[in-house]
C-alpha cells in the first residue's frame, strides 16, 4: 500500500448572504465609481483549500493521507479540525508571518456571488522533499495550491520515479 501525500492548499472559506441582488446595487451608468455596501445575514466559516478536502475526503475513505501544504498563524482551529478527523498535520508548514489563505464570498438572492481571495500562506512553497520519497511507497496528488509547487512537483515526481496524480483544476489558465 502507497503513503498518499496531498499537495495543495489549505485555506478559510468565509460564506456570507446577502438577502438582495447585486444588480439593484449596482448602477450600470455608475460603475465608473463602484463603492458598495452588503450587509449580510451573518459569516459562515468553512475549511477549505484543495488540499483538506481532499485529505478529508480520502480519511473518509479509510486511507492516511499526508497534507503538504502551507498555513498561517491563525492555523489553531484548522489543526483543532484535523485532530477531530484524524488527519495528520505533520506535513504542513506554518508561515508565523501570514494569514492562512482566505476566501470571502458573498452570495446575493439570484446566487450571484463576489469573492475576495487572499492567499496569505499558500504564497509560499510547502518545501516537500520529493527525492526524499521512496518511489515504491508513495503516491503525490498534487491539486491547486501554490504555484511553484504546482509547477515543480510533477517535473521532480517525473525525475524521482514517484507516481503522481496533477490536477491543474482552475488554476490551469495560470500556468
Amino acid at each position: 500500500m502507497k503513503q498518499i501525500i496531498v499537495s495543495g492548499s489549505l485555506a478559510y472559506d468565509r460564506i456570507m448572504n446577502f438577502s438582495d441582488r447585486f444588480s439593484d446595487h449596482i448602477l450600470p451608468d455608475k460603475i465608473h465609481t463602484l463603492n458598495v455596501c452588503f450587509q449580510v445575514n451573518g459569516v459562515t466559516e468553512n475549511y477549505g483549500g484543495t488540499a483538506g478536502n481532499i485529505a478529508y475526503a480520502l480519511k473518509l475513505m479509510g486511507e492516511n493521507p499526508i497534507i503538504s501544504a502551507t498555513i498561517g498563524n491563525d492555523h489553531h482551529k484548522y489543526f483543532e479540525w484535523f485532530d477531530k478527523n484524524g488527519i495528520s498535520n505533520d506535513g504542513i508548514t506554518i508561515i508565523p508571518e501570514e494569514l492562512t489563505a482566505g476566501a470571502y464570498i458573498t452570495t446575493d438572492m439570484a446566487n450571484n456571488q463576489i469573492t475576495g481571495f487572499n492567499p496569505g500562506a499558500m504564497k509560499f512553497s510547502s518545501g516537500l522533499d520529493i527525492e526524499a520519497l521512496d518511489p515504491e511507497k508513495t503516491l503525490l496528488l498534487v491539486s491547486p495550491g501554490n504555484l511553484d509547487d504546482m509547477v515543480n512537483y510533477p517535473q521532480l515526481c517525473k525525475k524521482a520515479g514517484i507516481e503522481y496524480v496533477f490536477d491543474p483544476g482552475q488554476a490551469l489558465p495560470m500556468l
